[in-house]
């Protein structure tokens, strides 16, 4: 068994007086005292069986004394909490520093060595967060041996033959939303995303095709591309059905999606249906079953599948899903992926050797939106015509993602060009906390920027709107970034009544309206909407000025896209569309097949492919 290859491969390394569990994540070696270790040939180990490594301490200080020690050490430095865990040995410092390789190389092996606790220093956001700080406490505070242990026990052995492989679309094939696919092979099953549907035709049609799955029991995992509504929000429902298993997404992306289902309970609950898909409770679950994975790092999920996430481009932790199987089919997901320059992150990942079968996303899949500079531009002129004329200008988005992106423009123009407030509603701003507390996953230029304290979501005219009166907002010219994206809910909507037979005042899409929203039937040229007012439905009058401004998207056009599936250096076999309505998904799978002479179909909800 690998387990116990690996264990004999140990004790020649640093002899008998060890324990050692081994978890999904990796093998834990518990050293009852210091011992140095040749750590090429520890490396050599873990390249050689794919197993993550961690050496820690069975003996270690009581928890209040290291607790006592840690502060002393790191007394110039504010320490927002500390938590442990006896399971792991380790240490958990959430602090209120920029800098954290900076400390991990100052104060890392001296607090091992002097405690026996690993420390693992976590960034407090620089812009204060409740959320933030109950996060901390549930990511760090859970019990998640068991399950670990559990899922750790299926994988004794690895498998490295494959009698077959197939895909299930359950939902986002020839539409956009409610995202999810069952990937089955002989031995493991996995549900990838499971989302809900911004704007469903009929109530069916919300949830992902769960009827399909069979028992939840059976299913080995769900592994999670990304925090956004059409591909997380139905995961907490999965746990109320009787799901226990595995949940597999990026740290930013768990914190993210629960920000996102708790607003998604606050919606519902303020909307006309009362009857919830899921609870508090039912999230928390979810929360408890995180296994947490960073860009690159591959980890065993099952008998004969090994799955690593790569930056997807797309919004913050976003990933594209690479699945190997048994070392002999490799099927890649793309998730939401943006191909092109952004303001927040690096394209997405470009570097993969092969992909046997390709699922991609395809938005955009039948457009060339303007550049980046061309969008930024026609932004910035509109916002200085629209302020000339003393108006306002109302801008919906996606409070993950597309905020930020405009933030971040506004800030680079807003001395030169404004000096007007901008105001920020929904949950922009604990949404850009997460921002300021996971800058490794930022383009380098923010990340420099928020090091120098040049923070573009911290700055003089940015105001988060804390309980001041939306009318007050209104009276004067300034920029309103208010959620929900697709206005479909959230404060937007407050805003719009306000605003709606101002003039002299703008609403500015920036980001994708799907079918069915009432921020498509705005874009679509309706100018008559009906709008909750105190309990009753009252026809509003749009008469402010309605433009939409392509490029700020966090989606690939037509040949981003194209680009991104040609950097695959042996191209697929097969490659499906998704994640578009029927005509794009269609038009691009076509697009594909004449221009890359690959194999390529455009499948529907419900249907099933043989990938091998």
């Amino acid at each position: 068994m690998l387990f116990e290859e690996i264990k004999d491969e140990l004790k020649t390394l640093i002899g008998d007086k060890f324990k050692i569990k081994d978890y999904i994540t990796g093998i834990y070696v518990y050293l009852d005292e210091f011992k140095e270790i040749d750590q090429n040939k520890l490396i050599e180990i873990i390249k050689r069986y794919k197993k993550r490594i961690f050496i820690r301490f069975s003996n270690r200080l009581q928890q209040d004394v290291t607790d006592k020690m840690i502060r002393e050490m790191l007394k110039t430095i504010q320490i927002d909490d500390i938590l442990f865990s006896n399971v792991f040995g380790e240490v958990y410092i959430k602090v209120k520093y920029l800098n954290i390789s900076e400390l991990i190389e100052k104060y890392g092996k001296n607090i091992f060595l002097s405690t026996g606790w690993y420390p693992i220093f976590e960034r407090s956001p620089s812009i204060d967060s409740d959320f933030a700080k109950s996060m901390f406490k549930n990511k760090y505070g859970r019990d998640v041996e068991k399950m670990l242990k559990r899922v750790g026990t299926k994988m004794a052995e690895r498998i490295d033959s494959i009698s077959y492989v197939t895909l299930t679309m359950l939902g986002g094939f020839q539409e956009v939303g409610r995202t999810s696919m069952l990937l089955e092979t002989k031995h493991s099953k996995f549900l990838l995303d499971a989302g809900i549907h911004p704007a469903p035709p009929s109530p069916q049609d919300e949830l992902p095709m769960f009827e399909l799955l069979g028992s939840l029991n059976d299913l080995d995992g769900i592994i999670v591309s990304h925090a956004h509504t059409d591909h997380v929000a139905a995961i907490p429902y999965l746990y109320k059905m009787g799901y226990d298993g595995p949940i597999y997404m990026t740290p930013p992306t768990l914190e993210l999606a629960v920000l996102l289902q708790m607003d998604y309970l606050n919606l519902a609950e303020k909307g006309d249906n009362r009857d919830f898909l899921y609870s508090i409770k039912d999230i928390k679950n979810m929360l408890d079953h995180a296994i947490l994975l960073d860009y690159g790092q591959t980890t065993d999920v099952s008998k004969d599948v090994k799955l690593t996430f790569y930056n997807a481009g797309h919004i913050l932790g976003s990933a594209s899903i690479h699945l190997n199987i048994a070392d002999k089919f490799v099927m890649i997901y793309s998730g939401d992926i943006k191909y092109g320059p952004t303001q927040l992150f690096d394209p997405a990942y470009d570097k993969y050797p092969i992909a046997n079968t390709l699922i991609v996303e395809s938005t955009y899949g039948n457009k060339v939106l303007p550049s980046r500079d061309q969008a930024e531009s026609i932004l910035i002129n509109k916002i200085k015509e629209v302020l000339d004329r003393k108006g306002k200008v109302l801008i919906p988005a996606f409070a993950i993602g597309r905020s930020q992106e405009i933030m971040v423009t506004l800030y680079r123009y807003a001395n030169q060009d404004w000096n007007i407030p901008i105001y920020i509603d929904g949950m922009i701003k604990e949404a850009s906390s997460l921002h300021s507390q996971y800058l490794e996953y930022l383009h380098e230029d923010i990340r420099r920027m928020i090091l120098d304290n040049r923070s573009p979501f911290e700055w003089e005219y940015l105001k988060v709107v804390n309980g001041k009166s939306k009318d007050e907002i209104v009276k004067e010219p300034c920029i309103i970034i208010a959620t929900a994206g697709m206005m479909n809910g959230g404060p937007i909507l407050e805003y719009l009544k306000m605003l709606a037979d101002d003039e002299k005042s703008a609403l500015i899409f920036v980001g994708y309206q799907s079918p069915g929203t009432l921020g498509n039937r705005i874009q679509g040229g309706s100018r008559k909407v009906l709008l909750k007012d105190n309990g009753d439905y009252k026809e509003y009058d749009l008469k402010l000025e309605v433009m939409t401004i392509e490029g700020f998207s966090g989606h690939s056009d037509m040949n981003q896209l194209l680009e991104w599936i040609k950097s695959i250096k042996n191209p697929p076999r097969k490659v499906y569309t998704m994640h578009g309505d029927a005509n794009t998904t269609i038009e691009f799978a076509r697009t594909i097949k004449q221009l890359l002479k690959i194999n390529t179909d455009a499948p529907l909800n419900m249907e099933r492919r043989r990938l091998r």
